[in-house]
């Protein structure tokens, strides 16, 4: 198969134009990030559900996506799918950031008596970030509390996932942790956090194994009145896939996909983060394990590629439909055509197989942007900077995203001294911030109070006068009753 390109030949008497034939389009799609860098495609998260939370064994689904491309798995997992609300940060093609949609939909997602998931999708619009478009497909799903005897919702399972958490950032332990607060003492409720290495806060790895671990869980549990929601937030991952490649003569066993193009938006983004890691995957559906297979992607070859990854959707050792083998080989991004896409080719595979051959190209891991705040640094200065930076990089005492550095003020502590810091700085140390334009003065009155601060801290220094009074008052009781003693013994 060869790109199809159109050649227009010039000529005094007329123009001619030559086309190929169009070619399919690939299945294109949003993926989870897994902390093994094997990923979770979208039509893979889809079997997930529809294996573990059937729409028969549940009152309702909620998905929300807060990570990046999420808004490329909107359709693919509530297209046909019953009572089923799927929200997004994004639109298909987009990165989502820190601090935008993902803080305040994380913030909403609670149980009301008149909440829905529109109103948590709507939280989410009204603090996303500019470059976020949030996209939706599904009817509202009620968050009302449970009601164990009468329903109609008898309990609730939330599930909170982040594949690689907190890279740069601790946002993802903190919407996690937000979400588990929002939820704790309610009845009927359980949550089960799924993410990184399955420590540090999290109950499974943030891999396929850790999260149908978690989903066992909650299968187990379920009832036809009972609630599911899915949170994902951290990293994304898009996908370009051919999902029906067949068999290409003349070689036996060679199977080859439409060219796969994941958007320039998305090879802008691949070129510019240094971690990802972009990956070809080839999946049999079959029952035995295949040996090593050969492919070829563009001008990259990769030879006995081993298919090492068992795919058995609900663990019962059966082959089922989906069940199957998979063969990964990492790419070399800047060998990608970003213009018209790539032909994968793989070759020794079993000849004229039952079912198509699924070919899938990923982008690898790819971050939310994160978006600066006010760093308050050791020294007691105030830099706008990314959090990692503040805190790892500087020592610093990261404020909060969005935040802003603003002119210095007199800030004063409860011992009467003063410094002259940013107010967002003074508050993180616990000082009183003075009026906008005041400096620190000295204590020219020598009361112990810094002169800027002697309106800013009444209340520190009356009571410290007060307890000043006590003391004295005190020692001289103690006083009187020892020269008491001296004088009875004598």
């Amino acid at each position: 198969m060869k790109r199809c390109r159109i050649r227009t030949l010039f000529s005094t008497a007329m123009i001619l134009v030559f086309a190929c034939p169009a070619l399919a389009a690939p299945a294109n799609s949003g993926s989870l990030v897994t902390s093994d860098n094997k990923g979770i495609s979208g039509r893979r998260v889809r079997e997930l559900l529809d294996t573990y939370i059937p729409t028969n064994n549940a009152h309702s689904t909620l998905v929300v996506l807060t990570q990046c491309y999420g808004g490329d798995m909107v359709s693919t997992l509530a297209s046909g799918r019953a009572n089923t609300a799927v929200i997004s940060a994004t639109s298909a093609g987009q990165t989502a950031k820190y601090g935008g949609y993902d803080d305040d939909a994380a913030g909403a997602l609670k149980p009301g008596a008149t909440t829905t998931s529109d109103d948590v999708h709507q939280a989410g619009t009204n603090g996303k970030h500019s470059s976020e478009t949030p996209s939706k497909a599904g009817g509202a799903v009620p968050l009302t509390p449970v009601d164990v005897v009468n329903g109609p919702i008898k309990s609730r399972h939330v599930l909170v996932y982040a594949g690689k958490p907190d890279i740069g950032t601790t946002q993802d332990s903190a919407q996690r942790d937000k979400i588990k607060s929002n939820f704790a003492g309610q009845p009927g409720t359980s949550v089960t956090t799924v993410g990184g290495d399955g420590t540090g806060g999290w109950d499974h790895p943030g891999t396929e194994a850790g999260l149908k671990a978690a989903l066992t869980a909650i299968k187990a549990q379920m009832n036809a009145d009972e609630q599911f929601i899915m949170f994902v937030t951290d990293h994304g991952d898009k996908d370009a896939a051919d999902t029906a490649a067949t068999e290409t003569p003349p070689v036996s066993g060679t199977y080859q996909s439409v060219p796969l193009f994941l958007e320039p938006s998305v090879y802008a983004d691949m070129f510019t983060e240094p971690n990802n890691e972009p990956v070809v995957t080839i999946f049999v559906e079959e029952f035995g394990q295949p040996g090593p297979c050969d492919i070829q992607i563009g001008t990259q070859s990769f030879l006995n590629v081993p298919f090492d990854t068992r795919v058995d959707l609900n663990n019962d050792g059966l082959q089922d439909p989906g069940d199957g083998w998979e063969a990964r080989a990492i790419v070399n991004e800047l060998q990608l055509d970003p213009v018209f896409g790539d032909i994968v080719t793989a070759s020794n595979l079993p000849p004229a197989l039952p079912l198509p051959v699924q070919i899938n190209l990923s982008s690898g891991a790819i971050p939310k942007g994160q978006v600066p705040g006010a760093c308050c640094l050791p020294n007691g200065s105030c830099q706008t900077m990314l959090e990692l930076s503040c805190t790892v990089d500087l020592g610093g005492s990261f404020i909060g995203i969005d935040t802003v550095c603003t002119a210095p003020v007199a800030c004063c502590f409860p011992d009467g001294s003063c410094q002259d810091l940013d107010p967002l700085c003074c508050a993180s140390v616990g000082g009183t911030s003075g009026v906008a334009g005041s400096i620190c003065l000295g204590d020219s009155n020598g009361n112990g109070i810094d002169d800027a601060c002697e309106d800013v801290i009444p209340a520190v220094s009356g009571v410290g006068l007060a307890v000043l009074v006590l003391l004295t008052l005190a020692a001289g009781v103690v006083g009187i009753r020892r020269l008491r003693q001296r004088g009875a013994a004598g």
